[in-house]
Order: C-alpha cells, then sequence, then structure tokens
C-alpha cells in the first residue's frame, strides 16, 4: 500500500504541473482524482494498520467512513471522463443523468464531513449500508458511457474503468480464495480498500497513458494544420508573385502620353515595386525554408511563433501598402518584425534596437508607407552579414523640431566601402533595387506634397580612422 501510495501520489503531482503548464482542466480533474485518492488510502491505513495520523481527540475522523473521500473520488473520476470523452457533446442525455448523480455526490460528501464533525445523523444503518450505491451507478453510467464513445482514446479508458470495478469487487463477490493464510494474512487480503486501491492505481495508469496519446493527437493535428497553412500560404504567394510580376510587364508596355496619367502611373507602380522591394519572393522563400526546417527538426514552438510573426508581417504590409500615409506605430511594428524574423533566420546574429523619443505621439504623425525597411535590410545584408559574429542595427526616432520628424538608422558593420569589395551575393541587385525605389518615392513624395524629405548617408569611423558602420539620416516633414 506503501507502494500504491508512491504511484498515487507520483500521477498526482506530474499532471498536477502538467495543467500548471497548460491550463487544460482535464489535468486538473485527473491530478484531484489522484490526489483525492492518495488522501483516502493513507485514511484508510491509519484506521488499518494504527498509525495514528489522528489526533484521539477527533474519534470520528479516526473511524474509516468518516469523512468518506470514496464520494470526491467518484466526483473528480467523472469529470475527468466528461472532459477527455467531450460527453456532454456527444451524448448529452447520458451526461444529464451523470452530472445529477455527481450533485448527489457533492452533497453525500458535505454529509460526511458534517457528520465527522458532529456526529451521526441517521439512527438507522439503512443509509449507510446503501450510501455508496450513487457512487457506483455513477461508475457504471461512466463505462456505458465510454464504451459508446467515438473516442481514440476509449481502448485506455474503458479498460481501466473495468478494471478499477472489477479488481474493486473482486474481495466481494469470492471470486477467488487462498488456503492456509494465518488471521492476520486473511484480514488483510480480503482488505475491500487495498484492491480498490489496486485498481484505481491501474486505473490512473490507463489514464496517463490515454492522456500521454491525447498528448500526441494533438501534437499531430497541429502539424498538420501547419503544413496545410503553409501550402496554401506558398501557392497564395506563388499566385500573388505571378500577379504582381504580370502587372509590371504590362505597365513597362504601356506610352501614357499626358503628364498627369504618366505620373499617376508611375506612382502606382514605384509603391507596387516598393512593395516587392519589401517583401520580395528571394525573402519570403527563405522564411518559408526556415519555418520548413523548424518543422523538420520538430521545432514546433519555433515553427509556431516564426510563422506568426511571418502572418502579422505579411498583413501589416499589405494593410500599409493601401494608404499614401500610416501611422508611424504601424511603420515600426512591421520593421521591428521584419528585423525579428532576419535574427531567428540568422541564429541571433543580428541584434537590433528601436528607441523613439516619449514625447512624440506614433499613432498621431504619419509618414509614407514602406519608407524604413529597405535602409534596414541594407544595413544588415551589406554591414552585418560581412561581419562573422554579426552587430546590431539601432533606429533613433526623434522630433527635434515642431514639424519635422528625424529618423537615424545605425549599423556597427564593415561599412559601405568594404560592403562594394565583397560584392556579396545575398546582398545582390535586388538589395541596391530597393533602395533606387526607395529614392524615387522619396523625390515624387516631395513633389506630390510639396515637401522636402531629406535624406543623408554618413559613413562612420572609429578612433583609428577605421571604418565601423553607416549611419542613415531621414528628415521627415509631418
Amino acid at each position: 500500500m506503501a507502494m500504491i501510495l508512491g504511484c498515487l501520489l507520483l500521477m498526482g503531482t506530474y499532471t498536477f504541473y502538467q495543467y500548471f503548464l497548460n491550463r487544460d482542466r482535464t489535468f486538473l480533474y485527473y491530478a484531484l482524482y489522484a490526489g483525492t485518492a492518495f488522501i483516502w488510502v493513507v485514511k484508510m491505513m491509519n484506521s488499518r494498520f494504527g498509525l495514528g495520523l489522528i489526533s484521539a481527540s477527533y474519534s470520528l475522523l479516526n473511524h474509516p467512513n468518516l469523512p468518506s473521500l470514496s464520494f470526491s473520488i467518484g466526483i473528480f473520476y467523472a469529470m475527468f471522463l466528461l472532459k477527455i470523452l467531450d460527453l456532454p457533446t456527444q451524448q448529452p442525455k447520458l451526461t444529464r443523468l451523470i452530472r445529477g448523480l455527481v450533485w448527489l455526490l457533492v452533497g453525500q460528501q458535505v454529509l460526511s464531513f458534517v457528520q465527522a464533525f458532529g456526529g451521526w445523523l441517521f439512527a438507522s444503518n439503512m443509509y449507510y449500508i446503501f450510501q455508496d450505491l450513487p457512487n457506483i451507478l455513477t461508475g457504471v453510467l461512466l463505462i456505458v458511457a465510454t464504451a459508446r464513445s467515438h473516442s481514440p482514446l476509449k481502448p485506455y479508458l474503458l479498460t481501466g474503468g473495468l478494471a478499477l470495478y472489477l479488481i474493486t469487487f473482486f474481495p466481494l463477490h469470492g471470486f477467488f480464495r487462498f488456503y492456509g493464510l494465518t488471521p492476520v494474512q486473511e484480514t488483510f487480503t480480503y482488505y475491500p480498500p487495498f484492491f480498490m486501491s489496486v485498481g484505481m492505481v491501474i486505473d490512473l495508469f490507463c489514464f496517463a497513458m490515454a492522456l500521454a496519446y491525447r498528448s500526441r493527437l494533438v501534437e499531430v493535428e497541429r502539424n498538420q494544420i501547419q503544413e496545410r497553412y503553409t501550402q496554401d500560404l506558398e501557392a497564395q504567394l506563388a499566385q500573388r508573385t505571378e500577379e504582381i510580376e504580370q502587372q509590371s510587364r504590362l505597365l513597362e508596355a504601356q506610352h501614357i502620353r499626358q503628364l498627369e496619367t504618366e505620373f499617376e502611373q508611375k506612382l502606382a507602380d514605384t509603391e507596387m515595386t516598393a512593395l516587392r522591394a519589401q517583401m520580395n519572393p528571394h525573402f519570403i522563400f527563405n522564411c518559408l525554408n526556415s519555418i520548413k526546417l523548424y518543422t523538420l527538426d520538430n521545432e514546433a514552438d519555433k515553427a509556431s511563433d516564426y510563422l506568426t510573426r511571418f502572418s502579422r508581417l505579411i498583413r501589416l504590409v499589405l494593410e500599409n501598402s493601401r494608404s499614401e500615409m500610416v501611422p508611424l506605430k504601424n511603420e515600426l511594428e512591421a520593421l521591428q518584425l521584419y528585423i525579428e524574423l532576419e535574427a531567428m533566420r540568422f541564429k541571433q546574429k543580428v541584434q537590433f534596437a528601436i528607441h523613439v523619443s516619449p514625447n512624440i505621439d506614433q499613432q498621431y504623425l504619419r509618414i509614407p508607407p514602406l519608407l524604413l525597411q529597405p535602409y534596414v535590410e541594407n544595413a544588415i545584408w551589406h554591414g552585418l552579414m560581412h561581419k562573422p559574429e554579426g552587430g546590431t542595427v539601432t533606429v533613433e526616432v526623434s522630433q527635434q523640431e515642431e514639424n519635422l520628424l528625424y529618423i537615424e538608422i545605425s549599423d556597427d558593420g564593415v561599412g559601405r566601402e568594404r560592403a562594394a569589395e565583397l560584392k556579396s551575393k545575398s546582398a545582390g541587385r535586388h538589395k541596391s533595387f530597393g533602395m533606387q525605389v526607395t529614392a524615387d518615392r522619396i523625390r515624387m513624395i516631395n513633389q506630390l506634397y510639396n515637401t522636402q524629405t531629406k535624406t543623408q548617408i554618413v559613413d562612420l569611423v572609429d578612433s583609428f580612422g577605421e571604418p565601423c558602420g553607416t549611419r542613415v539620416i531621414l528628415e521627415i516633414p509631418v
């Protein structure tokens, strides 16, 4: 029975920790069932073997049937099966009957505690003789409900339930008999709580296997959902890329004579091309490959995190690209998501920091969309990727004048001159193209809104005159 106690304590503690981690009430009911069974066995051992765990002044507490915890065991047993088999949805009529019996068990449990401190309430023994009938009936209905269930966990749960009830009733129906036992041995051998304890341990073991199999099913389903989502995303991105390329070819083939029409066409084409520079197919497929690698390595949490950030970035870029001006907050959020994805893809080789002056209302100030990302991308690919240890990109946003927004993008990379010498393939033509598109957009924005947005690029050097990075300064009228 001490070994049984150890099993109950271990199972209860482990499943309660599982509940603490994921807040799944299935684990909570399991832990309460195992924990209540543990206390019940301790009480029965104390009464049976005279362990003296309860003071003699509380005589009724030492009685094996007061307070009886078998009602609570039945309550948590029923709640666990109702939850894990989803019986309220699959078998609503039987569930209502089981819940009625559970409430009856709750009343019996309260009555048991009242009697433990106030004395026996019934003069007749009829109630005490038949007080376990609701518990037995609840167990029988739960076995029937389990047998009728279509859950993949049915074999484990049905095996555990049958083992509990069959083993519990072994010493009562005389299915077996041992001979040659001493009176003490015979008394212990035919002690019903011992067999009930054995049955609960087997039942809990089957429940543990059911929970493990359930976790496996959840993991398989989650992986399938992620795989389908990735495939759908790849198909959508491929279709969108083809549409963008086809539209670009059509725009290039057109010859517009009127100045206003030409300007509008050029602006639309430039904005669309800026979107492509922001989220070009090369970057998209790199992200998808990273998700694929995480999935193949069974790093589901990292793949899910990466996929969540990637989908948020896609949505932000598509939303921001529809507006001529967007809040500074939206632009910085998209920029941070982009840098986080690059940092995850390059194993944290890229560090970053975004600082915004507290006096700036990020929701009120509006700037052209997709304006900052090409400069940050240029800093990562031209500056930091040439350093084995990587580096840091810093974005500083301030408003030194009332109608002028200052944005500084700095990196501690190898500098423009060294980057030009290396001519990294990963920072090839599409990177320079993105910078050129951004410069064109700034020029057109100045013409359209009659503003003076300025860009300045500064080569940083250390105290020895060696290149130590690049700083881009944007001055944006607001």
